[in-house]
């Protein structure tokens, strides 16, 4: 299963989903990856102006996924990966909005100001 969705809302308007629902979107390095990838094609494309994020199930996002964090393999990898992932989102070209509900928490919250 994706844990990044894309959904094509209008031709000017791309929703982004964090689909982590289990883990309440917790960010591991995967979903990073996949969101900053999402990103920057939803950037590329000239007739596109409204990204909107938001996170399947009962939170946004609650901060990094703390199994994951625990592997100090990844530790390093992830933090570079969120820092990488807040600053494509706050120089995209598009408006972006972070649809918030339930929890946004440490990464979570990041996400949400980088809007």
């Amino acid at each position: 299963m994706p844990v990044v969705l894309v959904e094509k809302q209008t031709p000017q308007i791309r929703a982004i989903v964090l689909n982590r629902p289990e883990r309440r979107n917790a960010l591991t390095l995967e979903l990073l990856n996949e969101l900053n990838a999402a990103i920057k094609v939803a950037s590329e494309q000239p007739q596109e102006r409204v990204l909107i994020l938001r996170g399947a199930g009962a939170a946004f996002c609650t901060g990094l996924d703390l199994k994951e964090a625990a592997d100090q393999t990844k530790t390093h990898a992830t933090a570079a990966m969120v820092a990488k992932t807040l600053i494509t989102l706050s120089q995209t070209r598009l408006i972006t909005i972070a649809a918030v509900h339930g929890a946004a928490v440490a990464g979570g919250a990041g996400i949400m100001s980088a809007c």
